[in-house]
């Protein structure tokens, strides 16, 4: 135990008194695997993109190559595996991730990490009453892990419950002051809800915790574009990209900023190198079709690329039918002209979403896959409810997909008076 506290001192791995009885219920008696799994941890809560999630992956799995049953060591792998899910789409991590959760649940039950992780899990298979119920759990064990209130945050604002988000985001970063993350989640929360500068001065607070995180650079870039600010957000993304060319924010905010500048061949860059950095992205295949689709002789090209995020999001919808994905699908036909299966996934989309319910940007794209599918009326609706709510009108003014819709219909353009 000595030894996993003094390689936590080393990595700067804040070790409250909680986690050090962690080493014990739950932990390893081998010094070495506690290293591994300290490190693996430093890598997880600190991750910025793919490359930090893959190294902790790695460590976690040393830690259990050295004590298969170390408990904290496998749910936190299942952790690693899912947001590596989220962040690339590949389903073999969601697999990996349910498999490994489903083991840490076996070894011992009686830990708020195991039943942290479920939640995780099922938050984003859309399974929000299920999060709910594995949080009350975990918050039973133990109702100071910041973990676990960060997470529950997060299930609430997916389920549209602003003031219980709220409350347990000021709980979070009471419980963990000194770390950017909680911050950086309450700012997603702020521009998810439309508040733009809310979100900014959260993301100014985390980057005070973490000066170098170029995913908060980014994410102040994001809350700019929100606020109709493009060539400041440009600027962030651009500065990011430089600095990491590899870094996926940066790659999909350059090309959103060039998509909207009408430099289509540019945005067919970005989207190209977003396909090569996460390959079983939809998102990332559907931009590169938005791209092509306008850029000068490659609508063919962009056919196959709606196809390939169609195939992939239906990959997901195995899983489950998380909103993100249905709109994917909905979008995807619309853009490309499958009008009719557009609106099938449109309407099954609407079964469980409201428009008052959605985030800002869901409603936008949501009007955005109507005005598309043929359903001005319903779009209307949509962009109404994003548009008031705080989304940036900016978008909406300069995309080529709602050109027609600014010049036939004097009601949207009143939407986008300031």
């Amino acid at each position: 135990d000595a030894v996993a506290l003094e390689v936590a001192d080393l990595l700067r791995v804040q070790v409250a008194d909680a986690t050090r009885e962690e080493l014990g219920a739950g932990g390893t008696e081998d010094p070495e695997a506690n290293a591994y799994f300290l490190r693996g941890r430093g890598h997880l809560r600190n991750r910025q993109g793919v490359e930090d999630l893959a190294r902790a992956r790695a460590l976690f799995e040393e830690a259990l190559a050295r004590d298969s049953l170390f408990v904290l060591a496998r749910a936190a792998l299942a952790d690693a595996e899912w947001q590596t899910y989220e962040r690339t789409d590949d389903v073999e991590w969601a697999e990996r991730a349910l498999a490994s959760a489903e083991r840490a649940r076996q070894l011992d039950d009686r830990l708020p990490q195991v039943h942290t992780v479920f939640a995780l899990i099922h938050e984003g298979l859309g399974e929000y009453e299920q999060a709910l119920l594995d949080l009350d759990r975990a918050l039973a064990l133990d109702p100071a892990d910041a973990e676990a209130v960060l997470q529950l945050a997060q299930v609430h604002s997916a389920m549209g419950n602003g003031r219980e988000a709220e409350a347990a985001y000021h709980r979070a970063i009471d419980l963990d002051p000194d770390h950017w993350r909680p911050f950086n989640s309450f700012g997603v929360y702020y521009l998810n809800v439309g508040d733009a500068e809310a979100a900014a001065r959260q993301f100014r607070l985390a980057l005070e915790r973490a000066p170098d995180k170029l995913s908060l650079r980014y994410n102040l870039g994001l809350a700019a574009w929100q606020q109709g600010d493009l060539e400041t957000a440009q600027e962030a993304f651009a500065r990011v990209h430089e600095e990491d060319p590899d870094h996926v924010g940066g790659t999909f905010g350059l090309l959103a900023s060039r998509f909207l500048a009408g430099d289509f061949d540019g945005a067919v860059a970005m989207g190209e190198q977003a396909v090569d950095l996460l390959p079983s992205s939809y998102d990332a295949r559907l931009a590169l079709a938005e791209a092509r689709w306008w850029a000068d002789g490659q609508r063919e090209q962009a056919r196959q690329d709606y196809a390939d995020a169609m195939r992939l999001a239906r990959e997901s919808l195995a899983l489950g039918r998380p909103t993100q994905t249905l709109l994917t699908m909905a979008g995807a036909f619309a853009a490309s002209g499958q009008r009719d299966s557009a609106r099938v996934y449109l309407a099954e989309l609407e079964r469980d979403l409201r428009p008052a319910d959605a985030t800002v940007r869901e409603a936008y794209a949501i009007g955005l896959a109507h005005e598309l599918a043929g359903q001005r009326d319903e779009a209307m609706g949509w962009f109404e409810s994003a548009f008031h709510r705080g989304f940036g009108r900016a978008q909406a003014a300069r995309t080529p997909w709602l050109a027609d819709l600014r010049e036939e219909s004097p009601a949207f353009r009143a939407l986008l008076a300031p």
